[in-house]
């Protein structure tokens, strides 16, 4: 492409006052159905941004149980280290050649026999490198441009081709958990158009930002008091497997919506599905208990909002329990109050407004979901049979 995008000035396509450029460069962790060394132009804060799609590869990456990373003293400092060298694949191994629905085959996994044997795999990554013109030093510092093309490169191409490859949730991080960065400095006579500029000044050397550190990291993760004392939880956890708990689909649902929320950052989503689930739960509650529950005559349109649900269906539902349903009521209320916020105001809502709506609709599903046996307080009263339990329920009553 050659052509000037819209909304871009004249003084930041033509050779003007650009002293230089930056870009920054990463290995997206998806297959980019797109062309190798294709280039893009793109707009970000009203400034011309270079992408270029420079090519795709198939990464190894190893998964070795009796190895790890550590420091080493050196010299003043330390240094990283492996702690027993990898020097290939055992010849006693098993492997598995595959093809995908999109037409590529090719070795997906080979698994050493022996012992805690090393897995050896292949990982599809797409080398994308992003630049931009600066018009002084402190510009050279400003990467914020980066994370918002790929972005856009990304939901264009999703919105543009139906290619599930390409995930587009490691984008958040700038595609990754580092990016390598480069800057260069204009001398001489330059190309006439930005498109030109930054496509002829991509440079050789580049420098590892770490761009993301979640507040889980899988690489430490470590035993945490934060749950409680780990054999009060470990005793908690090995009693409910041997009394045959199976978690109701709901609450995996739930739990997938806050994980999800968490690491996409998308908690305006988060919000509305944990809503959804909980007018699910009430709606197949008022089903299962209709004959107990004495409602008069309600529109479609009255029976499906919110209103409807969370002030006259949900007193209903928790009256047939033994627990206390102010508490309920004003924390399912405050929910509703976020949802119609996010849905009709445009309210973004923060990690914490989402952390409030879910640990509110887990309080709810647990209520209306999980067996009696299961549960310390908020006991179905003896008088109204349980709802439908899945078959291990039932086989280990």
């Amino acid at each position: 492409m050659d052509g000037r995008p819209l909304e871009i000035k004249d003084g930041d396509w033509v050779f003007c006052e650009q002293v230089g450029a930056v870009y920054g460069r990463t290995f997206y962790p998806s297959f980019i159905d797109l062309a190798p060394n294709s280039a893009y132009m793109t707009v970000v804060d009203s400034v011309p941004v270079f992408i270029n799609i420079v090519r795709h590869v198939r990464a190894l990456e190893i998964i070795d149980y009796n190895n790890e990373l550590f420091l080493q003293e050196k010299g003043n400092g330390k240094v990283s280290r492996i702690k027993y060298p990898i020097h290939g694949v055992d010849s006693d191994n098993s492997s598995a050649v595959i093809s995908d629905k999109y037409g590529s085959s090719g070795v997906a996994i080979a698994v050493e026999n022996k012992n805690n044997g090393k897995i050896f795999g292949n990982s599809s990554f797409t080398e994308v490198i992003i630049g931009r013109e600066v018009k002084n030093e402190k510009e050279y510092d400003d990467l914020r441009f980066f994370s918002v093309a790929l972005r856009k490169l990304l939901y264009t191409y999703r919105y543009l081709t139906p290619d599930l490859r390409s995930r587009i949730d490691p984008s958040n991080g700038c595609g990754g958990k580092f990016l390598m960065t480069a800057r260069t400095l204009y001398s001489g006579t330059m190309a006439p158009t930005a498109l030109e500029r930054l496509s002829d000044s991509i440079p050789e050397e580049w420098s590892v930002t770490i761009v993301k550190v979640d507040d889980y990291v899988s690489g430490v993760a470590g035993h945490s008091n934060k749950f409680g004392d780990i054999s009060d939880r470990s005793e908690n956890v090995g009693s409910f497997l041997m009394s045959g708990f199976i978690l109701p689909k709901s609450l995996f649902d739930l739990e997938i919506v806050m994980e999800n929320a968490f690491h996409q950052k998308n908690m305006r989503m988060g919000v509305f599905e944990a809503m959804c689930l909980a007018e699910l739960s009430l709606l197949d509650s008022w089903k299962h208990f209709r004959k107990f529950i004495a409602l008069k005559k309600y529109s479609d349109d009255e029976r499906y909002g919110w209103k409807f649900l969370s002030q006259k269906l949900l007193p209903r539902i928790l009256s047939l329990y033994d627990g206390d349903k102010a508490e309920v009521l004003r924390r399912i209320a405050k929910s509703v109050t976020f949802r119609h916020d996010v849905v009709h105001k445009g309210y973004m809502p923060t990690g914490n407004d989402l952390d409030e709506v879910v640990s509110s609709i887990k309080m709810l599903l647990t209520i209306t979901e999980i067996p009696n046996r299961y549960k310390a307080h908020w006991h179905l009263k003896p008088e109204y049979p349980e709802r439908k339990l899945p078959e291990i329920y039932r086989h280990n009553k």
